[in-house]
């Protein structure tokens, strides 16, 4: 537990808040101290910390959402097939028009040239139509992915520098003005 001196605003008695709680009573005249409220006005350096502190934290926050790009196969292959059912529909149609075909008329070839450039068509259509859209945008997601995982990459280390040196300026800070209790 570490605490830091504030003076009461009724006595004006030194009470060593705990900064970890919002308020406190203080010893002499019992009036309840708003730790928060005081720690702001009498340290305002402390309270400086806190904000850089948070800040880091937001910035850890939004870094590690990168981390969840690495995500298991099953779980992207499963993503992409509640994306694009209707497209695998379609081309599971086209398919079965196919194999009705060939169970009608047998190895047969087709009757007329407009019905083989008809399925020909019908399966084109369905790939470009549903498939190149899904696999331009799957490499433009991973070009995101990376791109965001390059950059927390690069960011982690310099965070991870500045959230160690706002550590040492807090324990610098609570050594100077504060106490800290010896069972820490």
């Amino acid at each position: 537990m570490a605490t830091l001196p504030v003076k009461c605003n009724k006595c004006g008695t030194t009470v060593n808040v705990d900064i970890e709680k919002h308020g406190q009573k203080c010893p002499s005249c019992e009036i309840w101290v708003n730790t928060v409220r005081e720690l702001q006005a009498q340290h305002p350096k402390w309270t400086e910390l806190l904000e850089q502190e948070k800040k880091l934290k937001e910035d850890y926050a939004r870094l590690n959402e990168y981390d969840g790009y690495y995500e298991s196969g099953s779980s992207k292959a499963k993503q992409f097939f509640m994306k694009y059912k209707y497209a695998i529909l379609m081309f599971v149609i086209d398919l079965v028009y196919i194999i009705i075909r060939l169970a009608l008329n047998g190895f047969t070839p087709p009757e007329s040239a407009w019905e083989v450039i008809l399925v020909v068509l019908l399966l084109i259509v369905s790939f470009s139509a549903y498939f190149l859209p899904a696999i331009r945008s799957r490499v433009k997601e991973r070009n995101e992915e990376i791109n965001g995982i390059n950059f927390a990459r690069e960011e982690r280390p310099k965070v991870d520098a500045k959230m160690r040196d706002l550590v040492k300026e807090k324990e610098d800070y609570l050594e100077k003005y504060g106490q800290k209790d010896a069972a820490q």
